[in-house]
């Protein structure tokens, strides 16, 4: 009773509605003294992180972040979402810095990948808009992902390195990656409509833009209308699709659904990769048009 009065007391002091270095580092000094606590202190920090994320306070959020991984610095999760925080304040740099830091951790496990920090990490670096980054990252990827396990690991590193368009060779492998992942699945499986959507994203990396029409299409008969996530990104690439094939009144259609899907998502910070593809693929097709 008295061990968990003494934690109520140390999380009181990080419970206010701004979350103060000052407070954090008194909260991890008790903490460290006590068996396990470290590990508790962390988890808690992590989730206050998302919590501020979803509120809007990307401060507080960098300042618990930036504590979870002090006192646990091996928790690979949390250096990729420091990322996707400082990107949230415009520290590029050291969002970059974050996901790296991630990579390094991840290409010394022989087993029990990240797949879906993979994913945030490309995510979060092609954000940024620094292309050479994001190609190292690709990369560093696929050197990891060299003879993925199963189709779940293909579809997420492909989806990773298209977020952006990055070189010929990345999105020929990127391609591959994308049809591996599809190829055999059952259509009532629950991820083939994400492997269709992949596959339309290679296909319109690669220029195919009827096959990616028919890819999206696929995703979208097969999603159901609340999926906000899998149907703005369809939207979204369909849109861009639309723009290449000079189909206007369809270019406005998914345009408008794409955005219409993203502002639905505002304040839900799961899976955020799919929230900064819809960003990415609405500003390329803002980007063409304006052009």
């Amino acid at each position: 009773q008295a061990k968990e009065s003494e934690e109520k007391a140390i999380l009181s002091l990080v419970s206010g509605q701004e979350l103060l270095k000052e407070d954090v580092d008194k909260a991890l000094a008790i903490m460290q003294s006590q068996e396990g606590g470290l590990q508790r202190f962390a988890e808690s920090m992590r989730q206050k992180a998302m919590r501020y994320v979803q509120n809007g306070d990307f401060k507080s959020a960098l300042v618990a972040v930036n504590a979870a991984n002090k006192a646990d610095p091996l928790d690979k999760g949390s250096k990729v979402y420091s990322g996707r925080i400082n990107l949230a304040l415009g520290n590029n740099t050291q969002a970059i810095a974050d996901v790296n830091t991630f990579v390094e951790l991840e290409m010394d496990l022989t087993k029990d990948p990240n797949t879906i920090g993979w994913m945030d990490g490309a995510s979060v670096i092609a954000k940024t808009g620094d292309i050479k980054a994001f190609i190292k990252y690709c990369e560093k990827m696929f050197e990891k992902f060299s003879s993925p396990k199963n189709k779940m690991t293909f579809e997420r590193i492909a989806k990773g390195a298209l977020m952006v368009y990055s070189n010929a060779k990345l999105v020929e492998i990127s391609r591959k990656y994308a049809l591996e992942a599809l190829n055999g699945e059952s259509q009532h499986s629950g991820l083939y409509p994400w492997y269709c959507m992949a596959v339309g994203l290679a296909e319109y990396r690669s220029g195919n833009f009827k096959e990616s029409e028919y890819w999206c299409n696929e995703s979208l008969s097969r999603t159901h209308n609340t999926h906000l996530n899998r149907i703005g990104v369809n939207n979204a690439l369909l849109s861009l699709v639309y723009f290449k094939m000079n189909r206007q009144s369809e270019l406005e259609g998914t345009r408008e659904m794409a955005q219409k899907c993203l502002d639905g998502l505002q304040g839900n910070d799961n899976h955020y990769h799919n929230k900064f593809l819809m960003e990415l693929l609405i500003e390329e097709l803002n980007t063409l048009m304006s052009n």
